[in-house]
C-alpha cells in the first residue's frame, strides 16, 4: 500500500485549490503548480494522461530527472491503447529513463499485461491490495510532474469484474472493456509540478520493488 503521507499532502492541495475543474484543450492547458481537469469517461481521461507522458518524453533532455513511477490497480490501457503504449514506452530505453510500477491488482490478466511492460524495460511488482483506496487511486510521476486520478466506485467494480473474468489475453471480451471505459462518469485528474513531492512518491514506490 502506498505511502499515505503523500496522499495527505495531495489532499491539502485539493482543499486549498480554488481553480475551476475544466476539460483540457491540450497539454497547454496545464498551468502553474497544480491543474485539475474533469473528463466524461475513463477513456477520455487516459488519452490525455498518455499525451502528458508523450509530451514529457518529447521534451526530455540529458541531465533531466530521469525517474518514472506508477501505481494503480489495472493497466487496462495496455489492452485498448496498445500501439500508443508501445510508442510511448519505447522511449524508455532511448531516453535512459528508469521506470518502476506497482500493480495492486494481481489477476492472471494483470500478470500477463505486466509481462509486456517488463519486457520493454519497466521494473514491476504485483502488490495485491483489497483496500478501496488502492483499487480507485492511480498515480504516475514523470520527472517533476505528478499525475493522479480517482476512479468512481462503480467503474472500479466493473474493472475488477472484467479482470477476474478474463484470464487469457487471447480470449478477451474487448467490447465489454470498451463499454466500461467509455461509460459516462465524471473523472477528475490532477496534474502537479513539484519535484520534491515526485521524489517522495518515487521513493515509496521504488522501496517496494528493489
Amino acid at each position: 500500500e502506498w505511502v499515505l503521507e503523500s496522499k495527505k499532502i495531495l489532499d491539502i492541495l485539493y482543499e486549498d485549490l480554488t481553480k475551476e475543474k475544466v476539460k483540457p484543450k491540450g497539454i497547454e492547458s496545464i498551468e502553474g503548480e497544480v491543474s485539475v481537469f474533469t473528463f466524461d469517461s475513463l477513456n477520455e481521461m487516459m488519452k490525455f494522461w498518455e499525451d502528458i507522458i508523450d509530451d514529457w518524453y518529447k521534451h526530455f533532455k540529458k541531465g533531466d530527472y530521469n525517474i518514472n513511477c506508477w501505481q494503480g490497480a489495472h493497466v487496462w490501457e495496455g489492452l485498448l491503447h496498445l500501439d500508443k503504449e508501445k510508442k510511448i514506452m519505447g522511449q524508455l530505453r532511448k531516453k535512459r529513463i528508469k521506470s518502476y510500477a506497482i500493480s495492486t491488482g494481481s489477476t492472471p490478466l494483470d500478470r500477463n499485461l505486466w509481462r509486456f511492460y517488463k519486457n520493454i524495460g519497466l521494473k514491476t511488482r504485483l502488490y495485491p491490495s483489497s483496500s478501496s483506496f488502492d483499487k480507485s487511486y492511480y498515480v504516475g510521476t514523470y520527472g517533476e510532474i505528478i499525475v493522479q486520478a480517482h476512479y468512481p466506485e462503480k467503474l472500479v467494480k466493473k474493472l475488477d469484474s472484467f479482470f477476474k473474468k478474463n484470464k487469457d489475453i487471447k480470449h478477451l471480451d474487448l467490447n465489454e472493456l470498451t463499454n466500461i471505459v467509455n461509460t459516462k462518469a465524471k473523472i477528475k485528474l490532477t496534474v502537479i509540478k513539484n519535484l520534491a513531492m515526485a521524489k517522495q512518491i518515487n521513493k515509496s514506490i521504488i522501496s517496494q520493488i528493489v
